[in-house]
């Protein structure tokens, strides 16, 4: 004979089992779903149209969001984006954080006119140089920006003018900057107490620096790229089989180099030096006779340029193109 008395008990227990497994399907079809592209996105720049994401491995546009006069952006290693707008004008006082699509939260700055934003991967915070006034040490600095709380951390005053910036194996900073003299100089800053602890001279103009085991590199729109080795003190040169060397990247113990020439846009070659046995071998990137490199990102050993009269974006692997104008800026994390 059945005991009645069970039924309602054991019918409550495969409820329960049922709605768990429900539950469980809806969680698995939303994975996927929406699968996570976020290692394969190229974030690019455009001054006339805002952030695009890009899917790298089928070099598709994702998503495109609006935000005006974008300059300059990086990413921290959550997949966070910090950026600035319209360098030029000192109306502009924030840093935006943009995620997901959309513009999360402006941080407002003591002082205007932003030139680099860059993320420092020692103390995990993002570093902006401004300079107003070249003649004004109390209006030129490198703003600090806690990445965590969302705020202004501190600025570190600078009397000259940064024509770029990077960071040591301590997080301290590295910059590449003139006097109103005309006087160009390297000067290595102490993160956390301000100082100048090191300062060497410069012959001349440098457009980009890096830095990568104790070495400093610098390129200067000609066809050597200059060696400064801290431990040594001594300097050295590489000689490249292009003149232009513009800006730098460094990828898988390789610095990636383009050419491009300010005065003519004229540039289709890209330098690859290979730290692990100092040869150097040349890419043509493009043969279109209007094509110029502005700026690289390099994505699971294919090289992704923008051309700087702002036409493209060129994929150099599969010479595929994606008409997006106006880029000044490309990253991925």
């Amino acid at each position: 004979m059945i005991n009645t008395k069970k039924i309602p008990k054991i019918l409550k227990n495969t409820s329960i089992i049922l709605i768990i497994f429900f539950i469980l399907i809806l969680v698995c079809n939303k994975l996927l779903m929406k699968p996570d592209f976020s290692e394969n996105i190229i974030y690019a720049c455009s001054i006339n149209n805002g952030i695009y994401e890009i899917d790298s491995k089928n070099f598709s546009v994702i998503r495109e969001t609006k935000i005006k006069n974008i300059f300059d952006i990086d990413i921290t290693e959550d997949g966070v984006i910090f950026g600035i707008q319209d360098r030029i004008d000192p109306a502009y006082k924030e840093v935006f954080v943009f995620k997901d699509g959309k513009v999360k939260e402006y941080i407002p700055l003591t002082y205007t006119v932003m030139d680099k934003i860059k993320y420092n991967e020692y103390d995990k915070n993002m570093y902006v140089s401004q300079t107003s006034k070249i003649t004004e040490s109390q209006e030129n600095c490198i703003t600090v920006i806690d990445t965590k709380k969302l705020e202004e951390s501190k600025n570190i005053m600078y009397e000259d003018y940064i024509h770029d910036f990077t960071f040591d194996d301590n997080g301290n900073i590295i910059t590449v900057s003139s006097n109103i003299d005309g006087e160009f100089r390297i000067d290595m800053i102490d993160k956390d107490n301000e100082d100048i602890f090191k300062t060497i001279a410069l012959e001349k103009k440098f457009n980009n620096i890096i830095y990568l085991n104790r070495k400093i590199y610098l390129s200067s729109n000609t066809n050597e790229i200059k060696v400064y080795d801290l431990d040594k003190e001594i300097w050295s040169e590489i000689i490249l089989d292009h003149d232009y060397a513009y800006t730098m990247q460094i990828y898988e113990n390789k610095i990636y180099i383009t050419h491009s020439n300010e005065d003519d846009l004229t540039g289709k070659y890209i330098s690859i030096l290979d730290l692990s046995n100092d040869n150097i071998k040349t890419v043509l990137v493009s043969d279109d006779v209007d094509y110029n490199h502005y700026c690289m990102v390099l994505k699971n050993q294919n090289i992704i340029t923008s051309d700087l009269k702002g036409k493209y974006i060129l994929n150099h692997e599969t010479n595929k193109k994606l008409n997006i104008q106006g880029i000044t800026k490309m990253i991925t994390n």
